[in-house]
């Protein structure tokens, strides 16, 4: 998986490519605590291009949210295939993560969120 990473007025948009499992799961939990750590705490993540998540890959955003929610943070997800968002759906993580269909939408809740 690649991610592509964009810094904006803000805020950062992690853009993700391929499939998120096992294996990509750890570069993608290093890159939001790195993130994190840096006090980068609003985060949008662009899943266009991810074609996969695993229960590996919904563990990373799990993992991260108590954190988040520490710092007040704002943590988004955006241009989910339908796919995608069955799995976040089943898990019930769509009841305790932001899901948007979009960016525009995405900054939007960002932006009234941050007023």
């Amino acid at each position: 998986m690649e991610i592509s990473e964009q810094y904006e007025d803000g805020y950062v948009v992690l853009l993700l490519d391929g499939e998120l499992d096992a294996s990509s799961a750890i570069p993608l939990n290093h890159k939001i605590k790195d993130l994190f750590e840096k006090e980068h705490y609003r985060i949008l993540f662009d899943f266009e291009e991810l074609a996969y998540i695993s229960s590996a890959g919904l563990g990373v955003f799990i993992s991260i949210l108590k954190d988040f929610k520490e710092k007040q943070g704002f943590l988004g997800f955006y241009n989910m295939s339908a796919m995608v968002h069955d799995v976040f759906k089943i898990v019930g993580l769509d009841k305790v993560l932001s899901i948007y269909e979009d960016k525009s939408t995405a900054l939007d809740h960002l932006n009234a969120w941050t007023a």
